[in-house]
């Protein structure tokens, strides 16, 4: 068709790292502080974002997205990227308070509250830090769901196809192309092969934040860099 795929797979970056940056960010802060709150809390307060968190848990987060899609029609892809996190969250937020409710019994988290330190202080110094690696990860997890979300709903022409998008790119493949022929596969490889790479790079990117943010992973890797040197 006289088209190059390298510059529609370049052009069509950018719309997928938006989206992908703004439903990751969401889904991953929205379950972060209903998780810490709640656990931390406790009480009523726990109560109520629980019953949240179960509520937003019993719908379907695919037909809500496909329901939200279909209405609002969205085109710029931070809204996009906002409607699909928000079936991420819930088991996020459940995870992070059951582990909240172990921290805040530790000795150092009880040595912060006799000192007389804010619960800010406490949740951010104490409590999110100790959580960073399991934060990152499922950072990166919520990405990669992001990715094959959205590439599935472009390519079954849910979302409206109005940009440039790897969705777009494989539907067009699948309806212009002759998928048999090996001279014309190529349309649809392409961008296949980029959702692959990116959901790999957010793979080792969750594997180097968890050595940054992991004490345990980073006193051990400190531990053998320092052995290596010294023989």
């Amino acid at each position: 068709m006289g088209e190059s795929l390298f510059k529609q797979v370049v052009h069509a970056t950018p719309a997928m790292l938006q989206m992908i940056t703004a439903g990751a960010l969401l889904s991953v802060v929205l379950g972060t502080v209903i998780g810490t709150v709640a656990g931390y809390r406790g009480g009523r307060t726990d109560s109520v974002l629980m019953m949240l968190t179960d509520t937003v848990l019993t719908i379907p987060g695919l037909v809500l997205i496909i329901v939200l899609a279909t209405i609002y029609q969205p085109e710029n892809p931070f809204v996009v990227g906002l409607i699909l996190g928000i079936d991420n969250w819930p088991r996020l937020a459940r995870t992070i308070r059951s582990q909240v409710l172990s921290i805040r019994e530790e000795a150092f988290t009880e040595a912060s509250r006799i000192m007389g330190l804010s619960d800010v202080h406490i949740l951010r110094r104490d409590v999110v830090s100790n959580l960073m690696p399991y934060i990152s990860v499922n950072f990166a997890n919520s990405a990669r769901r992001i990715i094959f979300e959205s590439v599935a709903l472009y390519f079954l022409g849910i979302l409206p196809q109005s940009q440039l998008n790897w969705g777009v790119m494989m539907d067009d493949a699948y309806t212009n192309a002759n998928l048999t022929n090996l001279n014309q596969i190529h349309w649809l490889l392409v961008p296949m092969a980029l959702i692959i790479l990116l959901s790999l790079g957010f793979i080792l990117l969750a594997q180097g934040l968890d050595r940054v943010f992991n004490v345990r992973l980073r006193a051990r890797h400190e531990k053998s860099a320092s052995g290596g040197e010294t023989s």
